[in-house]
């Protein structure tokens, strides 16, 4: 008799999202425990342990699936036949729809040829017909819109305009619930460029290595949520022994470290996630940058103008199209689906008003900066005071994502309300009020940068950029190798610290703890390092007990 084959059954992303959440709520289970579970739960559906770990694997992407008909019925995700030249084709689109071209299908069709024969792909082995196009645009949500207007354009005179429609819309919304996210560029190695002294001196190349830094916070600066870092290494070597969730941000990296649809439509799951969690709805307003995806993607009427009757979508608006004219197009080389954020609703400034409307943009950014810089100066000094060559002790990327991340901390929540009062687009805003709080960010702003204002120029550094077809061959070949991680040799990788010092370390901290008598060292924070002390010793002791076992066998 032939051996009884085992039927594969098909799994929904709804059950997929429900064995998420039962699993992270009782993480006591095993695996084949939730696979039980849910196999008594669904009798027509055959669930085993290993399929249980894949799926729990994927479990960020999972969470973010909200129950729905749609979730309901889908249960495969077909992936494109040549994925390189899947995503290098969505990153031309995007490319070229930053660069105001119109995009046909005659000529989307004729680039994916030109690029198929960079990878030595074979017209036998992928033919571009109207079935491939339709996939290809299906996958990456993109749409036939008409024209309106004249989008890249933005005269001062529509800006009182677009303050009103947002008034409308921010009044629907209570001030701690309303939040602006924004990208800045930052060289973060750069040393300063003006010096004091009694005669001129020769200057030195600028250092213009680079990350991106995603910043955002709420309208009363009570909240700043964890910042964002691209870089251009997956793990750079000060990273290599490190846990990149214990970082006090969220690093992610390409081989240009800037902002991507990709990962801007994971910082909006996550921000979604996070505030599910606290039953908290939001209105996150964005600018109009090619990366910045609208998590309302399918549109059930393509060929109509998106500018809703009432006005609030004219600041470029909640869950409707961000730009006229404009499609919206995403860089991820993967399929394509609604965000369905539940408790996120996204608003796109109108575009080329950044500089006027958006908050980050009116001073928080450079106050962010300023603080960094001072960082900066800080770690200079140290080695110049130990004798060293400050020229050959560059910051490298953890010591960086330290600094920003200290230097956000160290923003205002006065610094961040006068930024948002000083665009004018908060309900209620008088004149005077937006005089008040420009001239008092002015004197905050003057204060934070008196004691750095040599160190770095204040540069319009870029998030992201339009790329011309060699640069996109280049970034996707980067991309596919995985051995290359792009990384500064000149940066050294971190000591991994042994438990023997660890618990010396600890130690030596309590003993040092319990001989203050300042009211700063309070007992409940001795109570921490007490607690870690002895995680280090249990470690400790299993460290041995493997050791004792494992010599039997030598």
């Amino acid at each position: 008799m032939p051996p009884n084959r085992q039927h594969r059954s098909a799994i929904s992303d709804d059950l997929k999202h429900q064995i998420c959440e039962w699993s992270e709520a009782n993480k006591n289970k095993k695996h084949h425990e939730v696979a039980q579970f849910f196999n008594e739960k669904n009798p027509n559906v055959k669930i085993d342990r290993s399929t249980v770990s894949k799926i729990l694997k994927e479990k960020d992407k999972w969470k973010a699936v909200v129950s729905a008909e749609v979730s309901n019925k889908t249960f495969r995700h077909r992936e494109a036949k040549f994925p390189s030249l899947d995503h290098t084709m969505s990153l031309w689109v995007e490319n070229a729809i930053a660069g105001g071209v119109t995009l046909t299908d005659l000529l989307i069709k004729e680039k994916a040829r030109v690029f198929a024969q960079a990878f030595n792909i074979q017209e036998s082995e992928l033919v571009f017909s109207n079935g491939w196009l339709e996939k290809f645009k299906k996958r990456n949500n993109i749409q036939r819109y008409r024209a309106h207007g004249e989008a890249g354009s933005a005269p001062l005179e529509s800006l009182a305009e677009e303050r009103m429609k947002l008034h409308r819309l921010l009044g629907q919304f209570t001030l701690d619930r309303i939040y602006n996210i924004d990208e800045t560029g930052l060289f973060y190695q750069m040393p300063p460029n003006q010096t004091l002294s009694t005669k001129p001196i020769l200057g030195q190349k600028k250092d213009k290595t680079r990350i991106t830094v995603l910043l955002g916070a709420n309208v009363t600066g009570t909240d700043k949520l964890t910042p964002w870092v691209i870089g251009n290494a997956k793990r750079p070597r000060p990273f290599s022994r490190i846990n990149l969730e214990r970082l006090p941000v969220h690093y992610r990296a390409n081989p240009k470290a800037w902002m991507n649809s990709t990962i801007f439509e994971e910082v909006l799951r996550h921000i979604d996630r996070n505030f599910r969690a606290q039953n908290k709805k939001i209105l996150l307003l964005v600018d109009n940058a090619p990366s910045h995806i609208d998590p309302q993607q399918a549109n059930p009427n393509p060929d109509s103008d998106n500018i809703d009757d009432d006005g609030s979508t004219g600041a470029g608006s909640r869950s409707q199209r961000r730009s006229r004219g404009r499609p919206d197009n995403n860089a991820s080389g993967r399929e394509v689906t609604q965000l369905n954020l539940t408790h996120v609703e996204v608003a796109f400034l109108p575009p080329n008003t950044t500089s006027h409307l958006q908050p980050l943009d009116a001073g928080v950014i450079k106050s962010f900066k300023a603080h960094y810089n001072r960082n900066y100066c800080r770690h200079i000094l140290k080695p110049f005071e130990e004798g060293k060559d400050i020229n050959k002790e560059k910051v490298n990327i953890k010591e960086a994502v330290d600094y920003l991340a200290d230097a956000w901390e160290n923003v205002s929540g006065d610094t961040i309300f006068n930024c948002w009062v000083k665009t004018g687009i908060l309900p209620s805003t008088t004149d005077n009020d937006i005089a008040d709080a420009t001239q008092v960010q002015q004197a905050i702003l003057n204060e934070d940068v008196a004691d750095t204002n040599q160190i770095i120029e204040d540069l319009e550094i870029p998030t992201e950029d339009v790329l011309n077809e060699n640069d996109i061959i280049k970034l996707i070949r980067e991309e596919m190798n995985e051995e290359n991680d792009n990384s500064d040799d000149s940066e050294d990788e971190p000591v991994l610290v042994s438990l023997d010092d660890a618990t010396k370390s600890l130690q030596t901290w309590v003993t040092f703890f319990e001989q203050q008598e300042i009211d700063e060292f309070k007992n409940e924070d001795g109570h921490v390092f007490k607690k870690y002390l002895k995680t280090v010793h249990k470690l400790k002791m299993q460290t041995k007990k493997q050791a004792q076992i494992t010599s039997f066998f030598s």
